[in-house]
């Protein structure tokens, strides 16, 4: 089981700018409505922070939300690869912005033919 970890209302008051009435408040009721595992500690005005495992529904929407978020990605590349925005560099071996720049039949870059035009 992991150990509590305290935090002071002072603390609480100044990192958010309010009056140490109105955190009190705040963390009574978060405590009362079960939205903080927590308990407050009246003689050293301390709230002792209570570390809670995610129960296993909790852990697997996570792994899914991480998966939706790597598929999101994986289909924002590919999108943009198929609409031109992005192209994948075989030498580095990454996808890049921009087009590509494949030169010309002859195998000429566009800054030899521009020479050339010249």
């Amino acid at each position: 089981m992991a150990t509590p970890s305290p935090c002071s209302l002072e603390t609480l008051a100044n990192l958010f700018e309010l009056p140490r009435a109105v955190v009190k408040s705040v963390v009574s009721k978060m405590i009362i409505n079960s939205e903080l595992l927590a308990a407050l500690d009246e003689p050293t005005a301390m709230v002792v922070l209570h570390r809670a495992e995610p129960s296993r529904l909790q852990s697997l929407a996570m792994q899914m939300a991480d998966k939706v978020n790597l598929l999101l990605d994986n289909n924002e590349k590919i999108f943009n690869a198929r609409s031109g925005d992005m192209f994948w560099n075989r030498q580095q071996g990454q996808w890049q912005h921009g087009r590509p720049d494949w030169g010309d039949r002859r195998g000429r870059r566009p800054q030899q033919r521009k020479r050339e035009r010249n």
